[in-house]
């Protein structure tokens, strides 16, 4: 008889070796599968802080380049508005002070303090500034300036205690009248001396940021002086939050959804005051009050402490936690960047929010993972339990038979009866056994295989004139050999008048071809100063050009700058656009560089032109002269003919007209001498106007690689703008 518990433990061995095998392979491959997930969950976080980090950090450094580009072009713009007020008062006949008294109620801009003062009427020309408040009243000289430049626009008056008081204005106050009365004291509110008085008292120009009655305004001031005192001053400037391409350039730059940028103050009275901000009502209030952490403590604090020690362009960055409303935070990066100039401390806030989707994509992926993780290791578990139970019966049916069939041999009995396992197989044959274990081991084969399988994974004029000058220096030795000749012997005097009328006529023809060329060259020099005049001309346009290109270049960064933020909002989709916007940036440098070069090229042509324009001017000056000598030379001559005449009609006269023509002589050799000098002059002032040509020449060989290099750059940048257009979504 066969003995069924050890035939169930044999099946249980072989099935439980199976599900050990299986439950040892998906253990270990759970396990490495989670500590990689667990990692590249923590790396994902890690890589995503940096993510931010840096988008931070690069949106506080371009912000910056933005406000200095804008800040730099305002600088310019008001340095050409002072130049033109300054041009338009003295057009119309300058300030001055008269005599008649006028009361005011001067109103101190900063603690709004009231006192009455007296001052003498402040004149331009000889028309009363008259106090005026409404704007619909004209206002001569700052109205007019103000409608030429586009800036605010005023005339100050010196008061006896050095203040400037306001007399006439284009600033507006809160009521939205004009801000006569209001005053620029001596000193701030902290009792520090105020820089614009300091400056205007010392007769100096005033440049840069200053606080004008309720705001603060990019400024130029520029004393009024009268008999070496200062009795006033002359203002241009535009309020910074009022340039259009600054406020739209940094408020439109907020990364996500809950991002925000700002500017606030960063040092004095001005420390944590709101310059720009996307809600207007914030603007002029403290930022300080409103940005705090979750400990409720004023997070801008440290920012404003750390952001005037970076380098310009440098950008600091934090992450913190912040209140939001209520008592809910959220953690968020901020990057801040200094501009000095303004004291501006221009602020990049992302909130973490914003890349939650993220973090939060990838711990759905985790919980995934390990869900199909387990799923696979029941399916392996349910697997091996069937493939376990097949083999199990495969491999302890014939041993089973084999059990039996000795039990029948022990007990005599027949052994050639079919097995329970195959019916066809007589147990003692030994046939059945074999074949069931082949096939077993088919399986298991088959199986490794299986499992095998499964496991594989960039100058002749003044030559000519010296020449006839020699050539009456000659005649006129001649002549005074003659003379001389006459005065040893009087007996061959025919012959001898006759070479003096010859000299004579010689003299006459060098003078009339002085005469000839003195005329071509003042022509030719009067064509050339023409020319040089041009030149300048052309000078000018090209400046203007170039000035335009500038603008361009400052516009294409901008476009840049916004392309980049754009870029980023977009995420993985905006990657290729970012690095065209990258391109279009560089284009734009570049382009600004060449407009330097050009500028620096045209400033240097205009130099040597204006040298070549004096140089002109000066032989003009050399040639009249050279005219009127010829005019001595043509009645030095006219003596010595009328000298000869009396010499051919009268011996009785030959001392008197000797006499005469020796003096004659003297003129003579005397206007020579000034020609042949003249002559030299002429000569090295030409020599000048090579060089100068010469030089102008290279400056413009210089200008036109540089305008070229410019069409290249052009090429480039439409390429590039092209390019632009076709990568950007649709």
């Amino acid at each position: 008889m066969t003995s069924p518990p050890r035939r169930s433990s044999l099946r249980a061995r072989i099935v439980g070796i199976c599900l050990v095998a299986v439950a040892v392979s998906t253990g270990c491959l759970s396990a490495v599968t989670l500590v990689q997930s667990s990692r590249a969950t923590d790396v994902a976080v890690s890589e995503s802080e940096r993510f931010i980090a840096e988008r931070a950090r690069s949106s506080a450094e371009n912000l910056y380049g933005t406000v200095s580009a804008v800040g730099s072009k305002t600088s310019g713009e008001i340095s050409t508005a002072l130049s033109v007020a300054d041009d338009q008062l003295a057009r119309a006949g300058g300030a001055s002070v008269g005599t008649t008294p006028v009361a005011w109620t001067a109103v101190n801009q900063f603690s709004k303090e009231e006192a009455p003062v007296d001052l003498p009427q402040l004149l331009v020309g000889e028309r009363w500034l008259e106090p005026a408040t409404s704007f619909d009243t004209r206002v001569p000289i700052v109205d007019d300036i103000a409608e030429l430049t586009g800036a605010t626009v005023t005339m100050f008056q010196r008061m006896p205690d050095g203040a400037m008081l306001r007399v006439a204005t284009t600033v507006r106050t809160d009521a939205d009248v004009r801000a006569i009365g209001t005053y620029i004291p001596l000193t701030n509110v902290d009792g520090t001396d105020n820089a614009v008085v300091a400056s205007l008292l010392a007769g100096e120009t005033y440049l840069g940021n200053a606080f004008v009655v309720n705001a603060w305004f990019e400024s130029a001031y520029q004393p009024i002086v009268l008999d070496g005192e200062v009795v006033g001053a002359l203002y241009v400037g535009v309020q910074q939050q009022e340039v259009p391409e600054l406020s739209e350039a940094v408020l439109s730059a907020a990364l996500g959804e809950a991002g925000e940028t700002f500017v606030v103050g960063t040092t004095g009275t001005r420390a944590g005051v709101y310059d720009l901000d996307s809600d207007p009502a914030k603007v002029g209030t403290s930022a300080l009050e409103q940005e705090l952490d979750v400990d409720g403590d004023p997070w801008l604090e440290a920012v404003l402490a750390a952001a005037p020690g970076l380098e310009a362009g440098q950008a600091g960055v934090t992450t913190l936690e912040r209140l939001t409303t209520g008592s809910d935070s959220e953690t968020v990066t901020v990057g801040y960047s200094y501009y000095a100039p303004w004291d501006w401390t221009v602020v990049s806030v992302v909130s973490h929010a914003d890349f939650a989707a993220t973090a939060e994509r990838l711990a759905a992926v985790q919980r995934q993972t390990v869900l199909l993780i387990g799923g696979a290791a029941l399916l392996a578990a349910l697997v091996a339990v069937l493939v376990g139970a097949r083999l199990a019966r495969r491999a302890t049916g014939p041993v089973a038979d084999a059990a039996r069939a000795l039990g029948l041999l022990a007990h005599g009995e027949d052994t050639c009866r079919p097995s329970r396992s195959d019916p066809t197989v007589v147990p003692g044959s030994g046939t059945g056994t074999g074949t069931g274990m082949t096939g077993a081991s088919r399986s298991l084969a088959v199986a490794a295989r299986d499992t095998a399988e499964r496991a594989q994974t960039v100058s002749g004029s003044a030559l000519e004139v010296r020449a006839d000058a020699e050539a009456t220096a000659a005649a006129v030795e001649e002549l005074t050999s003659a003379t001389a000749e006459i005065t040893r012997a009087r007996t061959p005097l025919a012959a001898v008048v006759r070479r003096l009328s010859d000299g004579v006529d010689e003299v006459r023809r060098s003078a009339l071809e002085v005469s000839v060329i003195a005329e071509e060259a003042e022509a030719a020099a009067r064509g050339t100063s023409e020319v040089v005049t041009r030149l300048d001309e052309a000078g000018d346009l090209v400046a203007s050009s170039v000035r335009a290109i500038e603008g361009i270049a400052a516009q294409t960064k901008l476009l840049a700058l916004n392309a980049g933020i754009e870029a980023a909002r977009a995420g993985d989709a905006g990657r290729g656009f970012a690095v065209v916007a990258t391109d279009v940036k560089t284009l734009a440098d570049q382009s600004s560089t060449a407009s330097t070069v050009i500028r620096t090229s045209v400033e240097a042509m205009r130099a040597e032109t204006q040298q070549a324009k004096e140089a002109m001017t000066r032989i003009l000056e050399t040639v009249t002269r050279i005219r009127e000598l010829q005019h001595v030379i043509t009645a030095s001559t006219e003596e010595q003919a009328d000298g000869a005449r009396e010499l051919g009609d009268s011996h009785g006269a030959v001392d008197v007209a000797l006499a005469e023509q020796s003096s004659a002589m003297t003129h003579v050799a005397e206007a020579a001498a000034r020609i042949a000098h003249a002559s030299d002059r002429i000569a090295a002032e030409v020599d000048a106007v090579a060089d100068l040509a010469t030089r102008t020449t290279r400056v413009s060989d210089d200008v036109a690689r540089a305008v070229e290099g410019m069409t290249v750059m052009s090429d480039e940048l439409d390429v590039v703008v092209h390019g632009m257009r076709r990568s950007s979504p649709r």
